[in-house]
This record gives structure tokens, sequence and C-alpha cells, in this order.
């Protein structure tokens, strides 16, 4: 036997408890870490939505076919007149847009903020073998009647003589 050993314990008795200690962080401090961890992985979910949206629309009004028509709205006399200088577009662009390839199709609604008034941008357009062909490029000023086409001539032209293709004729008629 070694000197420094405890005496042997009767049959059957159990050793005794170790001596209480400082209870752990976690078991002094969970109470508040519970609701502080929830609400940062709350606020942590919320911000990778918020990021995705972003991302979302962000592409799709950095898009060729959406920076185009912006570029024609804030640079038309027509639109400066109705809205004020400067015209600026808004983020939330509503709509959408297939490409594959040189082809697609676009389908957008691009809001126009001025000093004077408010509008929206509606873009219909094709592509076609790496071209995209405006079908509707239109502002319509919030409290105006006539709305303001930003096509060309040769678009206009050439989306009157197209009816076949990704945008179909709006008559009821059959031929």
């Amino acid at each position: 036997m070694t000197p420094h050993a405890p005496p042997p314990l009767p049959a059957g008795a159990m050793p005794p408890a170790p001596p209480a200690g400082q209870p752990g962080w976690w078991q002094r401090h969970w109470k508040w870490a519970v609701p502080v961890l929830v609400a940062f992985l709350g606020l942590l979910f919320l911000a990778a939505i918020g990021l995705f949206v972003y991302g979302l629309f962000s592409m799709i009004g950095s898009s060729d076919v959406a920076m185009e028509a912006k570029r024609r709205a804030q640079q038309d006399p027509r639109v400066i007149e109705a809205l004020g200088q400067p015209v600026e577009p808004g983020w939330f662009i509503q709509g959408n847009q297939q490409t594959n390839g040189p082809n697609g199709s676009a389908s957008l609604q691009i809001p126009l903020d001025g000093p004077k008034a408010e509008a929206d941008l509606y873009v219909e357009a094709v592509k076609r073998v790496g071209r995209w062909q405006y079908r509707t490029l239109t502002v319509v000023v919030d409290g105006r009647s006539t709305d303001i086409d930003l096509r060309t001539p040769e678009e206009i032209a050439a989306a009157s003589a197209t009816d076949e293709g990704d945008f179909s004729s709006s008559s009821d008629e059959t031929p």
C-alpha cells in the first residue's frame, strides 16, 4: 500500500461525489446566449435572401437589352421633357429575360424617376442571330395620356412586318 492512497471503501459503498466546482460558461449564460444566437442566425438568413434578390435585379438590370433601353430613355428629349433631368432608372425591374446563345426574348418593366414625374419603360424584344429587335420600347409617364415610343422608324417598320416568332399578333381575328 502506498502512503498517500485513500483508505479502501467498505463493500457496497459509493465513492463520495467530487466537490462542486464553478459551473461552465454555457450553464451560466445560456438564457441570453440562445436568443442572441437565434437572432444572429435569423439576420444572417435575411441577409442571404436580400443578397440573392439584389443579385437577381442587378443581373436583369445590367443585361444588354435593359441597358440599351435605359440609355435610350435617358437620352430621349421627349422623356427628359416629361420627367426632367436627370432621368434615373429604378432598381425594381420586373419581367423576364431568356437567352440561349444568339437567340432569346425579353419582356421588362423598368421604373424611371425624374424631378418632374415618374414613368415606366416597357420593353418587349426578341434576340435573333445576336441582335435585339424591339417589338415594344415605350415610356408610359404617370398622369399623361400619350406614351413615348423610343424605337427608330426602322424598328417600328420591322415590328409591324413581323407577325411570327416569340411575339404574336394581339388581334383576336383569325386569318
